[in-house]
């Protein structure tokens, strides 16, 4: 489900942690607060790359 949601979203971007069950973001906080920095540290003109 998650992979198909990928094409409602303009920059967006799907990463899987393999020990982290539903609340990966208390499981696994550091390694998705870095994710989010990074994506939100994006500019548009790079294409969410």
């Amino acid at each position: 489900m998650a992979q198909e949601s990928l094409a409602w979203c303009e920059a967006g971007r799907l990463t899987y942690f393999d020990k982290a069950t539903h609340w990966v973001q208390h499981e696994e906080a550091g390694t998705v607060n870095e994710l989010l920095v990074r994506f939100f540290g994006q500019t548009p003109e790079a294409g969410g790359q």
